[in-house]
């Protein structure tokens, strides 16, 4: 989904029980390790029922956990699984930033380091050369999967009923005249990545950009992020793709080495 929000004062977007939930989690601490739905009611200054819903929500979402002998709540896993999360994109970033930097040099196109958040990519780093042309892209912009070639590299990790589930109810937008916009052609998009150990994106989401992406690999061997350059059309239709596509497999090789994965492709 692209970002095209209406302009509204940031207070307008706050939805209260999501913050009174959130004003739970952040309630605990290092002397404050559980708490009963009475004494949350009591320290937050909110109605009891509503307490006891907001916890037990947050519990079958694995952000509570019910302590059995004292039914009391304390964090709950996910908070582990979502802050260790947050842990690795940083290793991950830390670790391709120079690497990054040193291709966006070498061939004087703009780098990113995406990961997916389901049916969208997120850019987590951006490297520009020093005559970068690139303005449409920052870190933490979304862009979807289906019409980008980090997009197809993110999929190509799926099956083709997991890409359908993840886009069963979804419009896919065309954005220009190449974007592709049914699911069998997506399919064969990602495919055609798994066999070449690359995507392309011919002018798919931005008329005069093309992007060419690779994947990036754990200790799994899973894919768990893209590294792309992005250049305009002339840049890329032309003797220079053959140059470039080494170059960026290489350096998607090192840092999923860096991230563990033993294996190349």
């Amino acid at each position: 989904m692209m970002e095209n929000y209406p302009l509204k004062e940031e207070k307008d977007y706050i939805v209260k029980a999501l913050e009174k939930g959130l004003t739970i989690l952040e309630a605990f601490d290092t002397t404050n390790t559980e708490y009963s739905v009475l004494e949350i009611s009591k320290k937050l200054k909110i109605n009891r029922t509503t307490a006891f819903r907001l916890m037990k929500t947050l519990e079958l979402k694995g952000f509570l956990e019910k302590n059995p002998e004292s039914s009391k709540y304390g964090l709950g896993l996910k908070l582990l699984e979502l802050g260790n999360l947050v842990t690795y994109n940083m290793d991950l970033q830390k670790y391709a930033s120079p690497l990054l930097h040193e291709l966006a040099q070498q061939l004087s196109l703009t780098v990113h380091l995406v990961v997916r958040q389901g049916s969208e990519a997120i850019y987590i780093d951006k490297e520009d050369p020093q005559d970068a042309v690139i303005t449409y892209s920052r870190v933490g912009k979304r862009l979807p999967l289906y019409c980008t070639a980090v997009g197809k590299v993110l999929l190509s990790d799926l099956k083709p009923s997991q890409i359908k589930e993840l886009f069963n109810e979804m419009k896919l937008t065309k954005f220009t005249n190449n974007t592709i916009d049914n699911l069998d052609d997506l399919i064969k998009e990602v495919e055609l990545t798994k066999i070449n150990g690359y995507a392309i994106d011919d002018e798919e989401l931005l008329e005069g950009m093309s992007c060419i992406a690779a994947p990036i690999r754990n200790y799994k061997s899973e894919i768990i992020a893209a590294c792309s350059v992005t250049g305009t059309d002339k840049q890329f239709l032309n003797s220079k793709k053959e140059f470039i596509i080494p170059q960026l497999i290489n350096t998607a090789n090192k840092i999923s080495q860096k991230m563990g994965c033993k294996n190349t492709f």
